[in-house]
């Protein structure tokens, strides 16, 4: 079963993929702590506070994007497809919330806040308000990113498991992970092999390369 909707296991993985999320959030922590250091030395109405807060908006607006290009639910065709989505949607909601939420409070309250001349010292605790709910969504979206990489890690591991009933033609098989206890379709074994090449990190494992390999892979490996 996972090697029938192995590919669309990672395709979904790789849509709820936070990488880019991760380094728009990194920037908006830094520039939120640079405007609370301002805001703490009375500089709250100069223009290098506006440019900040201006490009903090711009990368919360980025981050709302990027939260919101997962995938709409939709029914999977599998019970494993919907396992898969179901764990990587338990972690992308609430992030989702939480970058709304940062935004929502910078539009709402800072903004305001900072083109009011007597708004300083709220703009200060509004501002550390913004930077606990940044990083609210900073460990949300870490929690996001270890939960596709469990995801990636079930879809291409392999070892061990009897897939001499698997239907393999047409199947996506680079990058499967696999040892001396896989058993293969007996006309796929000498092409798997010659296919594959072992991994530094894991003794006695082979990764399928999609490439025939010049190394010579023996049965005991």
């Amino acid at each position: 079963m996972r090697m029938k909707y192995r590919s669309r296991a990672l395709q979904t993985a790789q849509s709820y993929s936070p990488k880019d999320l991760l380094s728009t959030l990194a920037g908006a922590r830094r520039i939120t702590e640079n405007v609370i250091s301002h805001l703490e030395s009375d500089s709250a109405q100069g223009a290098g506070v506006q440019a900040s807060v201006h490009h903090l908006e711009t990368l919360l607006e980025k981050a709302g994007h990027l939260t919101e290009s997962s995938p709409p639910a939709a029914t999977p065709a599998s019970d494993y497809l919907r396992a898969v989505r179901e764990s990587l949607e338990i972690h992308a909601a609430p992030l989702l919330r939480a970058v709304h939420n940062a935004l929502q409070l910078l539009k709402e309250e800072l903004e305001p806040l900072l083109a009011d001349p007597s708004g300083a010292m709220d703009s200060e605790m509004v501002t550390r308000d913004l930077a606990d709910d940044l990083d609210q969504a900073w460990v949300k979206a870490q929690d996001l990113s270890r939960a596709v990489s469990v995801v990636q890690a079930v879809s291409n591991d392999f070892t061990g498991d009897d897939l001499r009933q698997a239907r393999l033609e047409g199947a996506l098989l680079a990058g499967v992970r696999w040892n001396a206890s896989t058993t293969w379709p007996e006309e796929w074994e000498p092409r798997i092999r010659r296919a594959s090449t072992p991994t530094d990190e894991e003794p006695g494992v082979l990764i399928i390369t999609g490439e025939p390999s010049n190394m010579a892979v023996t049965a005991d490996v």
